[in-house]
């Protein structure tokens, strides 16, 4: 049963700073800062951000976001929202709030996706969204004595982590050379959303994943506030790929790999961008570079490039239509880490 004395208000209602101040109780200051500073980018509008307030007092006990954005799904485009960002504070848990926040995106939008945490996975199966785990981050290493995995052990396993990486920096040093080798891809110095859509739009596929129009990669990628973080790269026109190469809160430089689309089943072309990736960091000095998989045809390929290691990503959705709901469930899906908020992570 939901507590009637909460109700869902626009972030807006409220005062930046006390709204600040409270997104601070539940994640970093990196991550405030950076919904601070560009939420109405990330969201495509503060209209899109609400907070759970108790509906006396006004205390916030829980925030969220639902972007909208379009999917495509067996060729036929249809609208969603993402929802991000959730959570509600712990001694407001158990209360029901889920139901509140699952009935504005109702309101919004039919279908709801989104990138849960593990707590929240068994939540979301008791209120019908659908869950899977099969999905995976997957890195590469490039600099093991670099990883911050390391620096979160302690005692005598962190001593043995930090020895075995020495010992195996010089075959990593031997692997960045081998990867210098020239690669068939060619980086984009001056990126078209109109082209990058093209390319997107010359698949033919049944995969359900996000529609990648004009607007949306001009507002995704060229528009954003990290643009100078990103690169783009194309094979043949065949297939896109984007990366995000920065240092993160602790001070380790990493490369993403953001978001690949067109013709993948090309094998070729998609492994030459991969490789490319993969000089991009070498060169960047990344420790590390990741890539988010959710279907066979793109984590074969990261195999084979040495993406061996990698974490469990959640995903859940919800609609009305059964259909809708199936067809996510069978996919075949292609989600990225562009994809809801899974490149700000840190």
């Amino acid at each position: 049963m939901t507590d009637e004395a909460f109700e869902i208000r626009p972030v807006t209602d409220f005062d930046w700073v006390k709204v600040d101040q409270f997104m601070r109780k539940f994640m970093n200051n990196h991550r405030a800062d950076f919904l601070r500073d560009h939420g109405d980018w990330k969201h495509r509008g503060h209209a899109n951000r609400y907070v759970v307030a108790h509906k006396s007092t006004g205390e916030m006990a829980g925030y969220f976001a639902c972007t909208p954005i379009e999917l495509l799904i067996n060729d036929v485009p249809q609208s969603a929202v993402w929802l991000m960002d959730l959570f509600v504070l712990p001694e407001f848990r158990g209360r029901g709030l889920q139901r509140l926040t699952d009935a504005v995106g109702r309101e919004l939008n039919d279908i709801q996706v989104a990138f849960p945490n593990p707590l929240a996975s068994g939540i979301h199966r008791k209120h019908g969204w659908g869950v899977r785990e099969d999905y995976r981050v997957v890195m590469l290493p490039l600099r093991p004595n670099e990883l911050p995995h390391i620096e979160r052990l302690t005692g005598w396993k962190r001593i043995l982590a930090r020895s075995a990486a020495i010992m195996a920096e010089p075959a990593f040093m031997a692997y960045r050379a081998w990867m210098r080798r020239q690669t068939g891809a060619t980086k984009l110095t001056n990126p078209d959303a109109d082209h990058m859509a093209a390319v997107f739009n010359s698949q033919n596929s049944t995969w359900v994943t996000v529609n990648r129009t004009s607007d949306y990669l001009r507002w995704r990628y060229l528009d954003c506030p990290y643009r100078e973080q990103l690169s783009f790269y194309h094979y043949d026109n065949d297939i896109v790929m984007v990366t995000r190469t920065y240092n993160r809160r602790n001070g380790t430089r990493i490369t993403r790999i953001l978001d690949i689309f067109g013709n993948l089943a090309n094998q070729n072309g998609v492994a030459m961008l991969i490789r490319a990736a993969v000089q991009e960091a070498i060169r960047e000095k990344s420790a590390y570079i990741t890539a988010l998989v959710t279907n066979e045809l793109w984590h074969r390929e990261l195999k084979r490039q040495g993406f061996l290691l990698g974490t469990v990503s959640r995903f859940r959705w919800i609609s009305r239509d059964p259909a809708l709901m199936q067809a996510i469930e069978n996919g075949p899906c292609h989600w990225c880490l562009a994809d809801s908020d899974n490149d700000t992570l840190d």
